[in-house]
């Protein structure tokens, strides 16, 4: 199994000369469970680009959504597979009971030429999370985070290992707080990955309180505090610059450092996969 990166950015696409090393696609990471069957997290304009290199014979498309925000759904009408009629597209929806109406709703021929009933995919609605993900050896837990509307993060483990995907969250929430730091860091407890929204800086943050998205900081106290082997910023803002982004990797390196964390960190860029 591979945790792969399509899509890294948060709020809206972000392309261009300044954005070309991290990517400017929105949220989406898959996980190859075995050859036909492909965990998808958020389907972001990212999922666009894993649709063009995804296999063109039977596969099963299991959906597993933080919530329901354009930048983490929009991809989903350009996903080519879902032209493919020997695929199956499964929206995972225990914590969602809406989702497959708020997320198919994108196809109604008004916002995007093809209607819901000219896909040619089986798309089902799945309440049984992890009934279906349990043949692949995973278990999958979540929590609601500090978000506006109903968002979650995931923590996804086999006999082995274990990564949490938290995006769209704001650890010191003044609104939507849904999730304290104290539950976040035990949801997280020894987490081998943790992938995490780290959208703005530490000056940033005082200006955007209550919009739903951490500090770099803060999210290095978090993976500090939780004990996990390895941080994976993502959700990077839309207007952060390549240059940017390389400055933040260095002051993660030596914040964790300075703090005596033991985990490795990362910067999220499109094409980045980890061993899982």
């Amino acid at each position: 199994m591979n945790i792969h990166f399509w899509g890294v950015r948060g709020s809206i696409a972000s392309p261009g000369p300044s954005t070309a090393k991290y990517g400017g696609n929105t949220m989406c990471i898959t996980i190859s469970l075995d050859q036909e069957n492909t965990l998808v997290l958020d389907a972001g304009t990212g999922l666009y680009r894993f649709g063009q290199e995804a296999t063109r014979g039977p596969h099963t498309y299991y959906f597993l959504i933080s919530h329901v925000h354009w930048d983490h759904i929009g991809g989903f009408p350009m996903f080519r597979p879902h032209m493919n009629k020997d695929v199956s597209i499964q929206l995972l929806s225990e914590m969602h009971p809406e989702l497959a109406d708020l997320f198919l709703s994108q196809l109604d021929g008004i916002h995007f030429p093809i209607r819901r009933d000219e896909v040619c995919a089986t798309i089902e609605e799945n309440p049984d999370v992890n009934g279906s993900l349990g043949k692949f050896g995973l278990e999958v837990s979540w929590i609601r985070v500090n978000h506006s509307g109903t968002c979650f993060g995931y923590r996804i483990s086999n006999d082995s290992n274990s990564v949490v995907y938290i995006t769209d969250h704001e650890i010191d929430a003044t609104r939507n707080e849904n999730a304290s730091f104290e539950q976040l860091a035990e949801f997280c407890s020894g987490a081998d990955v943790l992938i995490h929204d780290a959208q703005y800086t530490d000056d940033e943050i005082q200006t955007k309180c209550g919009w739903g998205h951490s500090s770099v900081n803060r999210v290095c106290d978090l993976a500090s505090a939780a004990d996990v082997g390895r941080l994976v910023l993502c959700h990077h803002d839309p207007l952060r610059t390549d240059s940017e982004l390389d400055q933040i990797a260095e002051d993660v390196r030596a914040f964790l450092e300075a703090s005596g964390a033991p985990c490795a960190s990362d910067v999220a860029y499109e094409g980045m996969e980890i061993p899982f």
